[in-house]
């Protein structure tokens, strides 16, 4: 595949303005005022758009499958990509003991303003919390995604297993990609299977005023998540389609009593 690199030339200028994304909540969060993220695929040019409201709503206004899955959530919950933070306010204020983390500082300063008590600057890419164990990890979002790559799905479940509590749950939402009809996203699927490389592997960049930043992405269909969960000793307790996402409920199994 061809990527373009009409883009790149931003990069070195935005160098020192990193953290488009965790800029673009903070200062909805300050200033009440709407704004709008861009959401750049690299390889191609396509362009969505984020408002940063979206990651404010009450839990009145979350999507269907978003309030389906908080059912699902018990004990002492991890949310990765906390973002905003509005789940882990949502859980706190439902009696449950909650850390959210996030790899932007702006983004763990807006949930903390918010109210979320204990939000961390934390990569869960570089390994897990010192220990700490949870009975519920959550990746809201299609966070499954910061894997980066299909081959390190397998690897990015075992370390969140890892930091579950025998029957802990990780939960989330991903993209049913496989069932796009969009020609733009089908000719960038057959662009990736031609260039040898899964149909999803994504670079997308966030740009928000001044602010710039870069990262890959991937998205993992159905079949494949239960594939890989059960190669790791995850249990599919649950996935609920809703259309063009889904909701995934995969269960680490209780020692058997010998």
């Amino acid at each position: 595949m061809q990527v373009k690199h009409w883009l790149v030339k931003d990069v070195s200028n935005n160098i020192h303005n990193r953290d488009a994304f965790g800029k673009s909540l903070l200062d909805f969060q300050k200033t009440g005022q709407e704004n709008i993220m861009k959401v750049i695929r690299l390889e191609d040019g396509y362009v969505d758009e984020l408002p940063a409201s979206f990651y404010f709503q009450p839990f009145e206004e979350w999507s269907a499958l978003d309030r389906a899955l908080v059912q699902w959530m018990t004990g002492r919950i991890l949310d990765v990509g906390t973002g905003a933070g509005r789940l882990a306010l949502h859980m706190q204020e439902n009696g449950h003991d909650v850390v959210g983390i996030d790899i932007s500082p702006s983004a763990v300063e807006a949930a903390r303003a918010i109210g979320v008590r204990d939000v961390r600057e934390h990569n869960i890419l570089d390994g897990s919390l010192d220990g700490e164990i949870f009975d519920t990890i959550v990746l809201l979002g299609q966070n499954l995604g910061i894997a980066g790559k299909h081959a390190n799905f397998g690897s990015f479940l075992k370390t969140l297993a890892s930091m579950l509590a025998p029957g802990g749950r990780i939960i989330g939402t991903q993209v049913n990609w496989e069932r796009t009809t969009k020609p733009e996203h089908l000719k960038f699927q057959e662009d990736n299977r031609k260039a040898g490389n899964h149909p999803v592997e994504i670079i997308l960049r966030i740009e928000y005023d001044s602010y710039s930043e870069d990262f890959a992405w991937c998205l993992v269909n159905q079949l494949e998540l239960i594939e890989i969960a059960d190669d790791i000793g995850l249990v599919p307790e649950a996935i609920i389609d809703c259309c063009d996402l889904y909701g995934y409920i995969l269960r680490l199994p209780k020692p058997v009593d010998s």
